[in-house]
């Protein structure tokens, strides 16, 4: 299990991952436009971006599972009460 401060620095990298794609996205909007002007064949610069799509939503997705845990972890949530009287009272599963 990792700590709320190690939760937090995956929380900050998985944001950094998701904007350098949004750029990324956006970039590649505007050379599938640039391409369809030029009168060039867009199908496999729209299949990555389609890939790159897919590739975010599985980062947002693994940020709302980061964003729980920090929420699970942080002090005074009842997530980690009822894991300390857990703990105290002997239900542990390492017991």
């Amino acid at each position: 299990m990792l700590t709320l401060q190690e939760e937090r620095k995956r929380l900050a990298k998985a944001d950094q991952l998701i904007a350098n794609g949004d750029r990324c996205r956006a970039g590649q909007k505007i050379r599938i436009a640039e391409m369809e002007r030029r009168g060039e064949d867009p199908r496999i610069a729209q299949a990555m971006l389609q890939a790159l799509k897919e590739a975010l939503t599985q980062v947002r997705w693994h940020r709302r599972l980061i964003r729980d845990e920090i929420t699970r972890l942080s002090p005074g949530s009842l997530a980690s009460a009822a894991i300390l009287t857990q703990m105290f009272a002997g239900g542990g599963d390492d017991a």
